[in-house]
């Protein structure tokens, strides 16, 4: 099975925008990490990726449009770095199953997400801290 990739190699500190329907319906297309210099994420930017499986979505970020990662049936991994939940269109995750999902965040964030609309739905949200049991 042909995997398609895409590398946005010397140009990447210069894409500020990533344009409606850019990815959509690209099947094969299996991770995304976001550069850093992104701003914006257009309207069903990746959506019906099929074989998305994880993305990763810097807090250069500040908007996201409506359904942007919508039936990424795969998606099952998503990582975010705003140290406060991003305002997100309710159906930016529309056909995704979320509490099947892990959303990442960062630590010390938990609690924010847990109360966000969009982001509480996610079946787990870890910010890294990991709790052990203490010993009697």
């Amino acid at each position: 099975m042909k995997r398609e990739r895409v590398i946005i190699n010397k140009i990447k500190d210069k894409v500020t925008t990533i344009g409606a329907y850019a990815f959509a319906n690209c099947a094969n297309l299996t991770s995304i990490t976001t550069p850093n210099s992104v701003t914006l994420i257009g309207a069903g930017a990746f959506s019906y990726c099929s074989g998305l499986t994880s993305i990763t979505i810097p807090n250069s970020v500040t908007t996201i449009g409506l359904t942007a990662f919508s039936y990424c049936t795969n998606l099952t991994d998503i990582t975010v770095e705003w140290t406060t939940p991003l305002s997100v269109p309710t159906n930016i995750f529309d056909g995704v199953s979320t509490s099947a999902a892990t959303l990442h965040v960062p630590a010390g964030t938990k609690a924010l997400y847990k109360a966000a609309d969009v982001w509480k739905d996610f079946g787990t949200i870890d910010d890294g801290n990991t709790v052990f049991p203490t010993l009697v």
